[in-house]
Parts: C-alpha cells; sequence; structure tokens
C-alpha cells in the first residue's frame, strides 16, 4: 500500500489557496476517558478521580488542547464539593480563577470557568441526587511531550462526595447507573 505522512505544521491547500488540512483551529486528535464506576472521597485536600484522565501528545508546541466533559457528584447532605481540573498532577491555574480562589468548582454555566464553594445537592434537605459538573477548558502547554489531565476532588470538612453514584449498595436500579467522561482534542494554531 501507498502511503504518506505529514509533520504537524504542514499545510495543503485547495485550487483556491486555502488551507484544507492541519488548518489554524482544525481538531488534530481527540483523546476521551469515560468512568462508570461508584467511587466517593472525604478528603479535604484534592485527591485524582482514578479513571477519569486522558494523556495527549501534542503535535506542535503552538497546538492548544481543548479538555472538557463532566463528572456526575452528589452528597448526603448540604455541604461543600470541589472539582478542578489538573494537567501533570498541578492544578491548571486558570481553571481555579485566581490564585486567591483555590476551591475551583469548573461549571460550564454561562459558557465560563469559574470558582465557586458551590453546595451539591443544591438544596438543603434533598440528599443524593446525582448533578453532572461540565467542564471545558482551552489550554496551551506549548509542548510536544505527552501531556495527563485529570479530574480531582475533594470536600469541605465533615461530609462526604460521591461520584457515579448508585444506591447504597451499588445495586438498586432505581437510582440509575451514570458515566462520567472526560474529553481532550488538540486544536490547530
Amino acid at each position: 500500500a501507498n502511503a504518506f505522512s505529514l509533520a504537524g505544521s504542514t499545510k495543503i491547500y485547495n485550487g483556491s489557496g486555502r488551507p484544507i488540512l492541519n488548518q489554524s483551529g482544525s481538531v488534530l486528535q481527540t483523546v476521551s476517558a469515560t468512568l462508570n464506576t461508584f467511587g466517593s472521597t472525604t478528603s479535604t485536600t484534592y485527591v485524582a478521580v482514578s479513571g477519569l484522565s486522558v494523556s495527549i501528545t501534542p503535535s506542535s508546541t503552538s497546538s492548544q488542547v481543548l479538555v472538557r466533559g463532566y463528572l456526575y457528584v452528589t452528597g448526603a447532605a448540604q455541604n461543600g464539593m470541589f472539582v478542578a481540573l489538573f494537567r501533570g498532577g498541578s492544578i491548571l491555574a486558570g481553571s481555579a480563577g485566581s490564585a486567591s480562589q483555590t476551591n475551583a468548582i469548573i461549571n460550564g454555566t454561562g459558557g465560563t470557568t469559574r470558582a465557586s464553594g458551590g453546595h451539591i445537592p443544591p438544596t438543603a434537605g434533598v440528599t443524593y441526587v446525582n448533578i453532572p459538573l461540565y467542564f471545558e477548558y482551552l489550554d496551551s502547554p506549548a509542548s510536544t511531550s505527552a501531556q495527563t489531565y485529570q479530574i480531582y476532588i475533594r470536600v469541605g470538612n465533615g461530609s462526604t462526595l460521591y461520584y457515579n453514584y448508585q444506591s447504597q449498595t451499588g445495586t438498586n436500579p432505581d437510582f440509575g447507573y451514570y458515566a462520567s467522561t472526560i474529553t481532550a482534542q488538540e486544536i490547530a494554531a
């Protein structure tokens, strides 16, 4: 079979002189992970959600990486629940708002990433209601090395955060079955 390969910055143009491959804004690659197992934490410092991470190797230092997805969370009482996006084991500064706002909750509401100490569930007295926390973040790693993006979570004092909650035993279908996901796409500069 005949084949050829192109470097990440190579462009192919149509008859009108417009790029048709690797043009600015093109999606060059996509990786995704889905987590459908139940878990929880009582940690007041950020801990990784095992199985909810992706690794992507940009083809150019000028590429950006669009990371998005959602995590289903709930709790037994109205307590602070925090979700943050990490790259390479470190919180992404932009996903946490500012240096003084390190309790990040990534939320797609209004198309923005904001820092908040949100309550899950949002109404006192309502328990074990799964809420999908959507996130979207455009990163500029400026590297051609593998980049690992992972969701981390933490709670306020004296509370428990559950993700992909099914039931107390995990076997009651009346509670439904939940899956969370994270996707990363390399975007050409």
